[in-house]
């Protein structure tokens, strides 16, 4: 039974990464994550309608399958971890200036990034139609998330049924 695509295996591993999450190790734990569920493209960010009852409240894949996708031949195995590496680098620099530009967090570190802006704790609600994520008002970065949203949009507005509500 397969669960993941390729390019879902492909853009975990590489939004782990843009994240500060080098270690296959990370997955573990990161698996469980709604928001890079939703990041990824899987249709059930909660993983709740998992196949496998084992599987279930875990809508990604594990260290153990992202190993299987990385250990190929050994060449390829290098040019992967180098394209996942150069893709995770274009990423992290278009976020810092088109996304983090007029923020405090402009010339911050990837750890403070992570820590401050993309590791959030928020409510995770699906509907049909959409992926609701809802921050706690008492969050201290909201308004530093907002400025950053805002800005991306500036840059690279989402198609108009697509925006917020």
């Amino acid at each position: 039974m397969i669960d993941f695509s390729v390019l879902e295996l492909l853009k975990q591993r590489m939004f782990a990464l843009c994240l500060g999450y080098e270690d296959l190790n990370d997955h573990e734990q990161l698996r469980t994550d709604p928001l890079l569920a939703v990041w990824v493209g899987r249709n059930d960010p909660t993983g709740q309608d998992r196949l496998d009852r084992r599987d279930r409240g875990k809508p990604l894949a594990g260290k153990s399958t992202l190993n299987r996708m990385e250990l190929t031949p050994r060449r390829a195995n290098n040019q992967l971890r180098l394209w996942l590496s150069s893709v995770a680098y274009v990423l992290k620099q278009t976020l810092r200036e088109h996304g983090l530009c007029g923020t405090p967090l402009a010339r911050a570190q990837c750890s403070t990034i992570r820590l401050k802006l993309l590791k959030i704790d928020a409510l995770v609600r699906v509907t049909v139609r959409r992926v609701w994520f809802s921050m706690a008002e008492s969050d201290p970065y909201q308004a530093l998330f907002r400025r950053v949203f805002d800005n991306l949009q500036a840059w690279c507005p989402l198609p108009p049924t697509a925006a917020p509500a």
